[in-house]
């Protein structure tokens, strides 16, 4: 079976929720791997690049890392 931008084309009138799947995915981990990369974490990058999980495992990651350090409360920031 050839596929061509025809059937491509066709598949995906007839799926449009694929569609909304693919740009899921591809926001989460671009996100995910954002920040991994930028943490230098090489593991949780390899491992983010290469497994596809519809986005479960990079909002795993996200919210373990990323969000998790965005509600830590300071010391310094009680109110006197």
């Amino acid at each position: 079976m050839e596929i061509t931008n025809e059937s491509l084309g066709i598949y995906l009138t007839n799926h449009p929720w694929l569609f909304l799947i693919i740009i899921w995915v591809v926001i989460w981990k671009a996100l995910a791997l954002w920040q991994s990369a930028r943490r230098g974490q090489k593991i949780w990058f390899a491992a983010l690049l290469i497994v596809n999980t519809l986005g479960l495992l990079e909002i795993i990651y996200l919210a373990y890392y990323y969000f998790k350090g965005k509600r830590q409360i300071t010391p310094d920031s009680s109110i006197k």
